[in-house]
């Protein structure tokens, strides 16, 4: 379920970027390169160190769930300068 719910807001969040017109692009963190390969959220990595979001807690739900932890705002940030780095940027 998480799954499907990612990629329905991946969609709509490409979507909304295309829209916005070409000044902007929609960077994917599930492509094959991305970072975040083996680190996806629900993934089942047992080892906290090796996990980049915080996991779901139905039971004790805080404004951090589903959210990237510091490892995946790190991703994120490498994910987004390999992107930048494939355009000149205007002085």
């Amino acid at each position: 379920a998480i799954r499907k719910l990612t990629d329905a807001l991946n969609a709509a969040i490409k979507k909304q970027v295309d829209l916005a017109g070409s000044r902007f692009k929609f960077v994917s963190a599930t492509e094959k390169t991305s970072p975040f390969r083996g680190h996806e959220l629900c993934r089942g990595a047992k080892d906290k160190a090796t996990r980049y979001f915080n996991n779901v807690n139905l039971k004790k739900p805080d404004v951090y769930t589903f959210h990237p932890n510091k490892d995946g705002q790190a991703a994120y940030a490498r994910l987004i300068a390999a992107s930048l780095a494939k355009y000149k940027l205007a002085a």
